[in-house]
């Protein structure tokens, strides 16, 4: 199961965001999904993109090894970490 999510944070940056929840490990094709999707997108000349991978379980230790994501975040640690700030 999975959702993707277009995020514009800076006037110039886009932020392609993958959210893949599932039992087993996200596999190394997402990858291809995603550029897949962003050369689906149509963007303006001067903005650039940042593929992001939000997850909840494991991932495929080659998706790190091919540096492609911009950012991979497991979404367990995002929840985790809230818990010792006061």
């Amino acid at each position: 199961m999975g959702r993707s999510y277009l995020i514009q944070i800076r006037q110039k940056t886009l932020y392609v965001c993958e959210i893949k929840f599932s039992k087993n490990a996200v596999p190394a094709s997402v990858i291809t999904d995603m550029q897949e999707k962003i050369a689906r997108l149509s963007m303006p000349r001067h903005m650039s993109y940042r593929p992001v991978l939000i997850h909840a379980g494991a991932v495929a230790d080659s998706i790190a090894e091919q540096e492609y994501f911009s950012a991979v975040i497991d979404f367990g640690e995002l929840l985790s970490s809230g818990d010792g700030a006061a």
